[in-house]
């Protein structure tokens, strides 16, 4: 009752929203803004599987809009979304075989076996396996079940302030290298994507890297000393205690191919400015190569790849190509002139006002693919009125865009909660959290402005 209920509501928004715009736009225009706002509906609500949305949304501007099929399915023709299917593979390539693991534990082997010596081992496996594993939601399905293990071992009781402690540094080490590398989620891909041409060039991997980092230290470094501030032990009594230096087993034929492949994937996408072969390429060979050598099965490259993600993601990243086929860009910027002059000359204020905004739609919006497709159509041209590069935008939105207040907004937050059984934290705990990385990423992106003027890319 209540899916049909959505259903209808969706319907009715949409009609209205038709109606209401055919005095300002084409009625092809309007017809695909009303199915947009149905769609919206849909994606708030969870009335339909996300992708079937996205494709009836697809149907909608083909059928009713006028507008071409090569337009509104163009991203399965473009590099972008070849690179994210390729990612995908990659990402359940190293889950299944266990390198994932191994290199999490490896890395938690090499610090001090105290509070903060385990902190910075899940923040440094987070890091290192951040350029290659663009699926956070594994990431936090592997590494989670490993943060209890090492808090159970240390002696830290289940929800105590300590375990809740390595539960966020674990979430905060799978976010925060996110917005570092393209690879390393499935938002850096559709970001890319979403960039108009000259920008999706200028922003190779090693050029968003530089363009991140001052932004990643400063989060990194305040998020580990709130962390060391509120949640570790009151005594040094159990600093040391428990052993969670268990040897590793020899590495199995398969981990060591993935090694190989992964290991030459990585060194190809950072050197293609020499090189000129183009990461999606790379990516799809290193995959042929997965799949030749049996790190996965055909079946299981069928069967537990994330085809729906693909299909949604693949149509959504042409909702900007479908709205300036119909001239809706030219209307939104002419419609809200006064408000960018506003903008104009105030970039601090420009930035905190879209990571504000994003965070509070967050709360509506559960899926961060559907906010980030649905508001950078808006932003974009928004940001390249007032002369704002539209890749700080881009940034700006992709740093907050994570919250985990409650469990439904975060799939990687849930990911990480149930791959413990909710017993590593408590609601509140979590929520006090993301508060305060919102809080963290937010300062961040203000201190960065200064760094993006003088690299010469805050402007166009």
């Amino acid at each position: 009752m209540k899916k049909k209920i959505f259903i209808s509501l969706s319907v009715v928004a949409g009609t209205l929203c038709t109606m209401a715009l055919k005095t300002q736009l084409s009625t092809d225009a309007a017809i695909a803004l009303g199915a947009l706002v149905c769609s919206i509906v849909l994606w708030i609500s969870g009335a339909l599987p996300d992708y079937v949305t996205a494709l009836l949304m697809a149907v909608c501007f083909i059928l009713f809009a006028g507008v071409p099929c090569g337009i509104v399915f163009g991203a399965f023709s473009k590099p972008s979304l070849w690179l994210l299917l390729t990612a995908f593979g990659l990402s359940l390539c190293l889950s299944k075989c266990g390198l994932l693991n191994r290199i999490a534990r490896f890395l938690l082997h090499l610090f001090p076996n105290s509070f903060m010596g385990r902190v910075l081992g899940l923040t440094a496996a987070g890091f290192i396996s951040a350029p290659f594993v663009p699926s956070m939601s594994a990431k936090a399905a592997v590494f989670s079940p490993l943060a209890m293990n090492i808090s159970d071992a240390a002696g830290y009781k289940r929800k105590s302030k300590e375990a809740a402690g390595l539960f966020l540094a674990t979430l905060i080490a799978i976010r925060s290298p996110g917005p570092l590398f393209i690879s390393a989620s499935v938002n850096g891909y559709t970001l890319s994507g979403l960039l108009p041409q000259p920008y999706k060039e200028q922003f190779t991997m090693s050029r968003w890297f530089a363009a991140a980092l001052p932004w990643f230290i400063i989060v990194t470094f305040l998020s580990l000393f709130i962390i060391w501030l509120i949640f570790r032990p009151k005594s040094s009594q159990n600093e040391s205690s428990g052993n969670v230096d268990i040897p590793l087993p020899p590495m199995s034929r398969k981990e060591k191919i993935m090694l190989v492949i992964i290991s030459a994937t990585m060194l190809l996408w950072m050197t293609e400015s020499l090189h000129g072969i183009p990461a999606y390429i790379v990516s799809l060979t290193a995959l042929c190569a997965c799949l030749g050598c049996g790190i996965i099965s055909s079946k299981e490259f069928c069967s537990e790849m994330n085809w729906n993600a693909v299909l949604f993601i693949g149509v959504v990243l042409e909702i900007a190509s479908v709205f300036k086929y119909l001239g809706i860009n030219e209307w939104f910027i002419g419609h809200f002139t006064s408000v960018f002059a506003f903008f104009a000359d105030k970039p601090y204020l420009f930035i905190l006002t879209v990571a504000l905004s994003t965070i509070l739609l967050r709360f509506v919006i559960v899926s961060e693919i559907a906010l980030i497709n649905i508001y950078m159509v808006f932003l974009i041209p928004f940001s390249m009125e007032i002369g704002i590069n539209p890749w700080i935008v881009s940034f700006a939105l992709y740093s907050v865009v994570c919250p985990w207040f409650f469990l439904y907004q975060s799939p990687v937050y849930m990911a990480a909660y149930y791959a413990c059984d909710g017993e590593m934290i408590k609601p509140s705990q979590a929520a006090l959290g993301s508060a305060l990385y919102m809080l963290i990423c937010i300062l961040s992106l203000l201190l960065s402005v200064k760094y993006w003027k003088w690299i010469g890319i805050l402007y166009i």
